[in-house]
């Protein structure tokens, strides 16, 4: 027997539907704010989207924000959080057998995500607009609506390796870029 306390995966993000966020066939309406999956092998990558861009919204404002550029304030370590969190959206991609194309053009919002946000204090701000994990979820989105389940790539061990180097890169680069600020500026005061 089911349990009725259960919930179902619809409770928690709504598959998309024809007029999503519209008045549906049915008399209901999506509830707003949810990001569309496709089904639920989508649902990783829009929760993933959800925190990482638009997890608050600034008051008094339309501006949502995420943990994304609050996490590269961090230097260094906040960085290589961030866009490791983001490779989970790509890693999906690879493991439903997205085409390269759609593979290069996710990994390429990952990259200048992470580069913009190498910039101290004008980067992660830059990153609230740029929006790299949502427009790599809806891109992800759309691939799956369009694709049946297949069995997962067997590139994703590959993919996995170098974005764990790539993450391992960006963790140096932000600590050398954080370190020569701070001796740019100390040296400005003696």
């Amino acid at each position: 027997m089911p349990d009725p306390t259960a919930l179902e995966p619809d409770e928690i993000i709504p598959p998309a539907r024809a007029g999503s966020g519209k008045q549906q066939a049915s008399g209901t309406r999506q509830p707003s704010g949810l990001p569309p999956v496709a089904d639920l092998r989508g649902l990783l990558p829009a929760f993933v989207a959800k925190w990482l861009d638009d997890l608050l919204r600034i008051p008094g404002t339309n501006i949502r924000i995420g943990l994304d550029p609050l996490l590269s304030l961090i230097p260094g370590l906040g960085d290589a959080a961030s866009t490791t969190a983001g490779a989970a959206i790509l890693l999906s991609a690879v493991r439903h057998r997205a085409p390269l194309g759609l593979l290069a053009r996710m990994g390429g919002n990952m990259a200048g995500n992470a580069l913009l946000n190498l910039i101290p204090v004008i980067g992660p701000a830059a990153s609230i607009w740029y929006r790299s994990n949502s427009r790599n979820n809806q891109m992800l989105q759309k691939h799956l609506a369009g694709h049946p389940p297949g069995p997962p790539s067997p590139q994703t061990k590959i993919l996995l390796a170098l974005v764990i180097l790539f993450v391992l890169g960006l963790l140096v680069a932000g600590i050398f870029v954080w370190i020569a600020l701070f001796r740019f500026v100390s040296a400005l005061f003696q």
